[in-house]
């Protein structure tokens, strides 16, 4: 089986236009720096609030311990 002959295409390669996207302009702008956000909460965070928590969970309980004694009397 024998293929066919084909001859190599010629075609004129562009120059690239000034100005394109091979030159972006916003490169030139300053970048503004974002806010710190951080990602994941640390260890010491997760048990400063579990301690805040525990702690007005329990002054709750003790007011409404003392609201519904004083109601009694």
């Amino acid at each position: 089986v024998t293929e066919p002959v084909t001859e190599p295409v010629t075609e004129p390669i562009a120059a690239p236009v000034i100005g394109s996207a091979a030159e972006p302009v916003a490169a030139s702008l300053p970048i503004p720096e974002a806010p710190y956000v951080p990602t994941q909460v640390s260890a010491a965070e997760r048990s400063r609030t579990r301690l805040l928590l525990i702690a007005a969970v329990g002054a709750g309980a003790v007011v409404l311990a003392v609201v519904l004694r004083r109601r009694r009397r």
